[in-house]
């Protein structure tokens, strides 16, 4: 199929704007550009694999000479250099194509000088040759992203997610993932772990298995199959942070990618991809994500943020909402602190599946916005992750007879207001009129950080804002 010319043009573009066949030659170690009379491969290979992914939706050497050589016109080939005009031995001019060896040749050297070794998976960015050979994979896409990205302001809000990859290439052999692959597991997600069928999974353990592959860059990992569930894949993951344009009609806009292996942990590309950016001089407030964050742990993953001053907004999983209770007699119910007289049947609210009837999304709402009444109200946050609260009653979000009991004659009215206003009325256990819990008998108390736990964020999980 013939090849678009803006497809061309957008290469073209992409490519000396970018400068990338600078980077790559230099890389290489390679002095020039290609003489006169010969090919410019490296600029020629790179040309390829745009146009080949444009117009094929895969790349492979053969293809980017397919591509180059039977795809192009003759105009092209000559614009490019794909054909390129020579002093025959008879002083004639030939024309010399370029030869499907010398992208084969150019590939190799790539290989040799960017392949990642992948011996112990669990640490390979340990490996000073590792972390240069990465952090040249990831000035690739930078330099793309910088020339095709549309100069907009952005409103400090992010989204952060990886995607799977598969490699192009397959193992050498078609093992059983669960005994063949590399696989090192950080704050893994439990699904995952008995997928894999481990007896026993730990924080940063590493069950690294020796496979051999031909990709030497592509691992086993695990993506979210389109029915639903896991699935085990080989390859690669993409992680991408996508910003929110300030003007409210720009459409989403990815800023910066980062390529791993397929089992790499998320945190260290995902914390690289906050700092890029905010290297760039972007402000990165508030940072959604979705449920497989809050399976790293509070040091290497909340802590962090809160360094940076990054809100993250994440969904619950199943078991995020059992209820525990804090030091300062607060119920916690998903990362937010409740008044201790919360109901029981508002303890597990469960999300309906996005296909579920109405009727059930409905009742979904109505009891979020129940739970929500009894939720503490945060006045202070403090960059460690902690904050102080105070007690809803105190807000008349609820009436409580306990907090009429305890306050002034003129503040103890939040029973009569819910009356009168339909909110929810508290019952207090009936020893906390003897022994008020800190929540109830202080003017706000200290939520913190570990109770919190991985969880905080600005929204009530489920309620319109958070939506």
């Amino acid at each position: 199929m013939p090849t678009k010319r803006h497809d061309i043009d957008a290469a073209i573009h992409i490519i000396d704007q970018a400068r990338l066949d600078d980077f790559v030659r230099d890389r290489l170690g390679y002095s020039n550009r290609g003489r006169n009379g010969e090919h410019d491969t490296v600029r020629l290979f790179l040309l390829g694999a745009y146009l080949s992914i444009a117009g094929n939706a895969a790349v492979t050497v053969r293809s980017i000479h397919q591509t180059l050589t039977e795809e192009l016109d003759l105009a092209q080939q000559l614009e490019l250099g794909v054909k390129v005009p020579m002093n025959g031995t008879d002083g004639t001019t030939v024309i010399k194509t370029l030869p499907l060896k010398s992208l084969y040749n150019l590939s190799g050297r790539i290989s040799a000088m960017m392949d990642l070794d992948l011996d112990d998976l669990g640490s390979w960015l340990d490996s000073a040759p590792n972390r240069d050979r990465h952090a040249a994979i990831r000035e690739i896409p930078a330099r793309v992203l910088s020339v095709t990205a549309e100069p907009v302001s952005f409103n400090g809000v992010w989204s952060l997610d990886s995607s799977a990859m598969w490699s192009w290439t397959r193992a050498s052999s078609t093992p059983d993932w669960r005994r063949d692959s590399i696989r090192s597991f950080y704050d893994p997600d439990p699904e995952v772990a008995r997928l894999f069928e481990l007896d026993e999974v730990e924080s940063d353990r590493q069950v690294p298995v020796e496979a051999k592959i031909k990709d030497p860059d592509a691992t086993w990992g695990m993506r979210t199959a389109k029915a639903g569930g896991k699935q085990p894949y080989f390859g690669f993951e993409a992680h991408a942070m996508v910003a929110d344009p300030a003007d409210g009609t720009t459409p989403p806009i990815a800023v910066a990618l980062d390529i791993t292996p397929a089992t790499t942990d998320v945190v260290e590309p995902s914390l690289h991809l906050i700092d890029t950016i905010r290297a760039a001089g972007h402000d990165v407030r508030d940072l959604l994500v979705d449920r497989h964050y809050s399976y790293k742990t509070v040091d290497r993953w909340v802590d962090e943020l809160n360094e940076r001053g990054i809100r993250q907004h994440l969904d619950l999983r199943s078991d995020d909402q059992r209820p525990f209770r804090a030091e300062s007699g607060a119920v916690m119910i998903g990362g937010a602190p409740f008044c201790p007289g919360v109901p029981d049947h508002l303890w597990d609210i469960p999300r309906p599946a996005a296909n579920a009837p109405i009727e059930e999304k409905i009742e979904f709402r109505r009891l979020i916005g129940l739970r929500s009444a009894f939720a503490l109200v945060e006045h202070e946050s403090n960059d460690d992750g902690s904050g102080r609260s105070i007690c809803p009653a105190k807000k008349l979000n609820v009436g409580c007879p306990l907090h009429d009991y305890l306050a002034t004659e003129e503040e103890g009215l939040s029973v009569q207001v819910a009356q009168m206003s339909g909110d929810p009325i508290v019952v207090p256990e009936p020893g906390h009129y003897e022994h008020p819990p800190k929540v109830c008998s202080q003017t706000s108390v200290t939520i913190r950080a570990r109770d919190y736990g991985k969880l905080k964020q600005p929204h009530l999980w489920g309620s319109p804002e958070w939506e």
